[in-house]
């Protein structure tokens, strides 16, 4: 654990580059909270101002990913945000199972009726169907299996994000990273460089093709009861008693995702860097 978590750190920021290896894992782990399965998939929302590394960060690493074999070459595709509602949602369901990264994406959030068919396809078994004006008779639902990471240029506190509740329901889905490096941080980012080791990331993707096949994690007894705990201390403590517009129960299944999913790729004491990780990208 301690080798690969350094190989992260050394690489990038660590709760952004962990969270892009969760949402490689794709829909293949299926968690279960005592005998109720979890609906939620692990699709990643990343808010930051432009040129600070986000879509590198993710391009890079599963490109490297794929260069090491683990995966096939359809399991991640990357497309841009100018598209139309209805060429999003075609596109993601072509290869329904791989994940996608949508580069430029704020745009194409903002618009309703994008956020309404992105609702259903990033939650529970992803169908969906519309009508058109001259197929009114031919509506075919669409199923999507994969996982969506999407980076927008957009600062978090902004009021048009914050006053969108199309969008807030849709980062509700996500796992919500808000990256704003300093200047230092960026000019260290650049003057260190970084070399992949094989050995270790290829034990990385090797976890995470597994992954992809198919896991199915279970947490429950006092395992269950020790989440259920964390997440109600953390949100009682980010949100407060009264009503907070971004509190939603969606958040504890956030956790529970977070919990799977290091135990997955981690292996043993995973529960602290679960946890932290949790106040990073659930608790907003």
């Amino acid at each position: 654990m301690k080798e690969v978590l350094k190989a992260i750190e050394d690489y990038g920021p660590k709760e952004l580059v962990i969270t892009n290896l969760f949402a490689l894992m794709g829909e293949g782990v299926q968690v279960y909270y005592n005998r109720r399965r979890i609906p939620l998939k692990f699709n990643v929302l990343v808010l930051g101002k432009q040129g600070i590394g986000k879509s590198y960060c993710f391009q890079n690493l599963a490109q490297k990913l794929l260069e090491f074999g683990y995966f096939k070459e359809n399991d991640v595709q990357f497309i841009h945000g100018f598209y139309t509602t209805k060429a999003l949602t075609t596109t993601l369901v072509a290869f329904p199972q791989a994940t996608y990264y949508v580069d430029e994406s704020y745009f194409l959030l903002r618009k309703r009726e994008t956020a309404e068919i992105l609702k259903q396809m990033l939650y529970g078994d992803g169908k969906i169907a519309w009508m058109t004006s001259r197929e009114e008779n031919n509506i075919q639902p669409i199923e999507f299996k994969g996982n969506v990471v999407f980076c927008a240029n957009i600062d978090y506190n902004n009021n048009v994000y914050r006053r969108n509740a199309d969008l807030l329901a849709l980062a509700d889905r996500c796992f919500c990273i808000v990256y704003k490096p300093s200047n230092k941080e960026l000019v260290e980012q650049i003057e260190k460089g970084y070399e992949f080791d094989r050995e270790i990331w290829g034990k990385i993707a090797k976890e995470l093709a597994k992954a992809r096949e198919g896991k199915v994690v279970y947490i429950r007894g006092k395992k269950a009861e020790e989440v259920k705990e964390f997440w109600k201390e953390k949100f009682l403590e980010c949100y407060g008693e009264e009503y907070h517009p971004l509190a939603s129960l969606r958040s504890f299944e956030k956790c529970l995702q977070i919990f799977a999913r290091a135990r997955l790729l981690f292996k043993y004491r995973y529960e602290e860097l679960a946890k932290k990780l949790c106040e990073k990208v659930v608790f907003r």
